[in-house]
């Protein structure tokens, strides 16, 4: 299952999640794994992000309550590589989506900046609720 938004020539794609419920069980923060793809404008890129599954969840919620004008901005942060996506929503329902994705041991890595707005956003956190679903199944 993948969750994405696109907009133009502006995406981000989060595939290939992998939530390992026995290092949750473990104590081990590094127990969710998946891969971020961006495309902004005419540059690309996608880096293996990790976190614990808690932060996954936050952060989607806080998506959901970014959609419903509760909030302004959420922040993703990677614990691995230290790839980081902000969402920012500005009270007419623009959104800005910034950030940096590293790969490679971070020899590689993508800036991206670019503006999309709310109505693509619903199916992506959508996409990312069944992600959580999913992994709440397996605990």
């Amino acid at each position: 299952m993948k969750a994405e938004f696109i907009d133009q020539c502006n995406s981000i794609t989060i595939d290939k999640f992998i939530f390992h419920a026995d290092e949750l069980r473990r104590g081990n923060p590094y127990n969710t794994t998946f891969l971020v793809f961006v495309t902004s404008g005419s540059f690309s890129g996608f880096g293996d992000c990790e976190c614990d599954i808690k932060e996954f969840k936050r952060f989607v919620l806080e998506l959901q309550d970014m959609y419903d004008f509760k909030r302004n901005s959420v922040v993703f942060k990677d614990i691995c590589y230290g790839s980081e996506i902000v969402f920012t929503m500005s009270k007419l329902g623009s959104i800005e989506a910034k950030g940096t994705v590293y790969a490679d041991g971070m020899q590689h890595s993508l800036t991206f900046c670019f503006n999309t707005d709310q109505s693509v956003f619903l199916p992506f956190i959508r996409k990312l609720k069944k992600m959580v679903e999913n992994a709440d199944e397996q605990n």
